[in-house]
């Protein structure tokens, strides 16, 4: 089966902030939020885009097969609702997916099920289908030629009942992340796991306006190099929950050592936001 990404989709309007409370308490991180203006571009940090205006961002979200064109088995169609699935990646932050053609209009082996997955159909395709005869799906053949090419819509019905509950905090991981994006300045972060004893780690390190974002996957306590800084230089910091998708203060920490260690406030991995008090480096 031959597959052609499409094209890459930019959710360009205001996605709403995360907000609101969970058991362990804490707000959901906050960030005033902007339209993303295309064209994207390298920006000067090379791991990350750059918009019209020249504000870093990285691209983050979530995507299906069947966003672009319909798919259905034992030969029937099952529109898609595509105002839905955007207002999905809204709800969960999130800012890009990805929108994928087959061009076969019927095709077999999507391990969608444990065994003997159905074969699927697929439509709208660019070409009519006009014949003269058969193609090999029992279908009209198509009519190759370039005039008279299909118009593909963006399909409006849904297909499944709801989004697989089973990776719904994933989803809204995802949406974290590009909530962190912005509180970083993109274009100075780099990835430095040395860092971190946790090895996961993106900062910058200037002698005034340092930042670091640790992620510690097995939680339990860490240490981060603090050096940069002198110690007269104080830090302010901030714990998330990715279980929970909340926010907890934290102290405020003196610069300078090469090792000062912290505790998460909670089990299980937990990311460690630092910044200068002063505000990071632009």
């Amino acid at each position: 089966m031959k597959w052609t990404l499409s094209l890459l989709m930019l959710a360009a309007c205001q996605v709403p902030a995360l907000s609101g409370t969970a058991d362990s308490g804490g707000a959901r991180p906050r960030v005033k939020q902007s339209p993303i203006n295309g064209p994207l571009r390298q920006s000067r940090n090379p791991n990350y885009f750059e918009d019209a205006s020249g504000t870093p961002l990285i691209l983050c979200g979530s995507h299906s097969w069947n966003t672009l064109q319909d798919w259905g088995a034992n030969g029937s169609i099952q529109p898609l609702d595509f105002n839905a699935f955007v207002s999905f990646l809204k709800v969960h932050g999130h800012n890009f997916t990805l929108l994928w053609v087959t061009e076969l209009p019927r095709f077999r082996g999507l391990p969608s099920t444990e065994t003997a997955p159905p074969d699927f159909t697929v439509s709208p395709h660019p070409w009519m289908r006009t014949g003269p005869g058969l193609a090999t799906d029992g279908g009209l053949k198509f009519d190759y030629p370039r005039q008279n090419r299909n118009l593909c819509l963006s399909p409006v019905n849904g297909i499944g009942s709801e989004p697989d509950p089973r990776y719904e905090n994933f989803r809204n991981n995802l949406g974290y992340i590009v909530q962190y994006s912005r509180k970083l300045n993109l274009f100075n972060v780099t990835p430095q796991g040395s860092l971190s004893s946790t090895k996961f780690c993106l900062a910058q390190t200037p002698a005034v306006g340092a930042e670091y974002l640790v992620y510690a996957p097995s939680g339990g306590a860490f240490t981060v190099d603090l050096s940069a800084m002198a110690n007269s230089r104080m830090l302010v910091g901030e714990w998330f929950n990715p279980a929970a998708g909340t926010v907890i203060p934290g102290d405020r920490i003196p610069a300078g050592s090469a090792a000062q260690q912290f505790t998460p406030p909670f089990s299980g991995d937990a990311v460690l936001y630092l910044v200068d008090a002063a505000g990071h480096s632009r």
